[in-house]
């Protein structure tokens, strides 16, 4: 399976996981295939796989924060400690996700 098909399974499990906890779908706004703007909380929420994690625009999402929004970067469990070294300054929280036996667990959001 490809990252971005991945990627796609990963973002597909995140919307719904709000829209199974009761949230409602006309106030999550997607914003494109990887990133999701929870209107109730103000919070934005990029998937990231351990290929686009080089790719992170640290500027776009301290931007997002200067503008009063709060920035969630979900990422492979694997690529965890590589995240936290990254996003330091620039999210307030990373969410480890793994993708196996076609089934997506997300673990526990914390601080970077």
């Amino acid at each position: 399976m490809s990252p971005n098909e991945v990627k796609k399974i990963v973002f597909t499990a995140a919307f719904n996981s709000y829209i199974h906890t009761g949230h409602e779908e006309n106030k999550i706004s997607i914003i494109d295939d990887t990133t999701m703007f929870i209107s109730k909380y103000r919070r934005v929420e990029n998937i990231i796989t351990e290929n686009s994690l080089d790719e992170i625009d640290t500027q776009e999402y301290e931007t997002l924060r200067k503008n009063g929004n709060e920035v969630w970067v979900l990422v492979p469990y694997g690529s965890l400690s590589k995240a936290r070294e990254l996003l330091r300054e620039s999210v307030d929280k990373i969410q480890p996700w793994i993708y196996e036996n076609n089934l997506v667990r997300f673990g526990y959001p914390e601080g970077p």
